[in-house]
């Protein structure tokens, strides 16, 4: 195991160019060495949308680390594995996004926050550990500590369910990318077609996970 010692360390909008117009020249600092690591990330929930590869290429002559990271509360959907609200599936596709454009590592925003863990907590799951602070993290059960250590390997990762989506207009905050998806969907007739095409990068080799047979459904994406 490598141990880093990072002494100055910021977070930063996850697009570099939204972050210029609120005066944040992340990308500058980055090339400049000013600092040691770069987070990149939203401030609310999990934008999957960071400019990680465009970091590292800033960060190749002063070697500063770059992490992706986000906010890993969700809205309430479908159950997915039983869950209904931040499933690891959705952190998990932006850190493997993040670990294939050259991220060192990826790190978690409010984790600590019970509503921001798979939700509900699974009957008769074993609680691991408790939050010593403040109730409004609650307990961390077996099924959270193991997302965590899921998240820091890229082989892992790229073996497991993952979720990718297109962000909403409602969950848009300052430094993200202008969201693709309005509060009402086009319909056939009445502005659908390519020009309103939801743009979801996926860093992953889909012919080589087909042909290995981990990925089962190369066309299904949670919405």
């Amino acid at each position: 195991m490598t141990r880093l010692t990072v002494q100055r360390a910021i977070g930063v909008p996850p697009s570099i160019d939204q972050s210029v117009t609120m005066g944040l020249d992340s990308e500058t600092w980055i090339r400049r060495g000013l600092i040691d690591a770069a987070v990149l990330s939203s401030v609310g929930y999990c934008d999957q949308r960071i400019d990680i590869d465009r970091a590292v290429e800033a960060a190749k002559d002063s070697k500063i680390l770059i992490y992706s990271s986000c906010d890993t509360r969700t809205h309430r959907s479908s159950p997915y594995n039983g869950f209904e609200g931040s499933p690891a599936t959705i952190p998990r596709a932006a850190a493997l996004n993040g670990y294939r454009q050259g991220a060192v590592g990826f790190h978690l925003f409010n984790y600590d926050y019970r509503s921001h863990r798979p939700n509900p907590v699974p009957k008769g799951e074993t609680l691991s550990s408790e939050t010593p602070v403040n109730t409004w993290g609650g307990h961390f059960t077996s099924t959270d500590l193991k997302a965590i250590a899921e998240l820091a390997s890229e082989e892992a990762l790229s073996r497991l369910d993952r979720c990718y989506y297109g962000s909403t207009r409602e969950l848009n905050h300052h430094g993200d990318y202008p969201p693709q998806v309005p509060y009402k969907l086009s319909t056939i007739g009445r502005g659908a077609g390519p020009a309103n095409a939801i743009q979801i990068r996926v860093d992953d080799n889909i012919a080589g996970g087909l042909a290995e047979g981990r990925i089962k459904k190369p066309n299904c994406v949670c919405a």
